[in-house]
This record gives C-alpha cells, structure tokens and sequence, in this order.
C-alpha cells in the first residue's frame, strides 16, 4: 500500500514555504521567511520519516528489520536534535518555526479537500436518484 497523500501534501507544504520564504524574502524579512522555511522543511522530514515507518513496520513482513530500527535510531534522537537546534538559533523566532512546522497542517487539510473533491462519488453512478426530487412536481 502507498501513501500517496502523504507525499502530495510534503509537496504543497515545501512549495507553500518556499513561496511564503520569498514572499517574506522580498519584504526584508529575511529570518522570518526562512525560520517558516526551515519548520516546515523539519516538519516534511518529520512527517515522511513517520509515512516509511508506516509503511515498513505495517506493510513488510520480516525482512530488513535493520532498515526499520535505523529509521527509528534516526528519526527519534537526530530529528529532534536539528529540531533543538534550529530553536536554539537566535536569529530564528520560535514563532516562525512554529507556523512553519505547523504550515502542513493547514496543506493537509487544503489537500484532503481537493482530493476529496475530485473524486466526487455521485459521478460513479448516474443511474441513481437524487437526493433532492424536482420540487416542481415533474
């Protein structure tokens, strides 16, 4: 089974950040733009790290167990260290990498809903009535 949302929605999260980082860019807010930038590259990572968990532990049977375990050793202690790092930076505000890590949130629910819009159920089937009948009486 793929994940195929999961990488649509790091997609639009890397190019909603880098849009807002030039946007931010080009009003000389330069560590603003790029502490959002910088969240939400961390968050993406974050996120698809957890998608090949996901996929390794629940999907395989097995075998390369030693994939699994190091996705583990580098997820948990070296993700959140870069995470404590890129807090600790001073020119950064917390608040900007925050909204940042924070930025896929906001493409989750933007793609969910466009996903879900595109698929539209009631086009599978055009023998089926309506849910509402002409009020007409016809």
């Amino acid at each position: 089974m793929k994940l195929k949302f999961i990488d649509q929605v790091i997609k639009v999260t890397f190019l909603f950040a880098l849009f807002i980082f030039l946007a931010l860019w080009n009003d000389n807010q330069f560590y603003e733009g790029l502490g959002i930038f910088c969240g939400a590259a961390w968050g993406s990572v974050n996120l698809l790290l957890i998608k090949h968990l996901l996929e390794k532990f629940l999907f395989t049977t097995g075998k390369n167990e030693w994939k699994n375990y190091f996705l583990l050793g580098v997820k948990f202690p070296l993700l959140y260290f870069i995470g404590y790092i890129l807090l600790s930076i001073e020119d950064f505000s917390a608040y900007a990498l925050m909204s940042g890590f924070s930025l896929f949130l906001a493409t989750t629910l933007g793609v969910g809903m466009l996903t879900s819009l595109a698929k539209n159920p009631r086009q599978k089937n055009s023998a089926e009535k309506p849910l509402v009948d002409n009020c007409h009486g016809k």
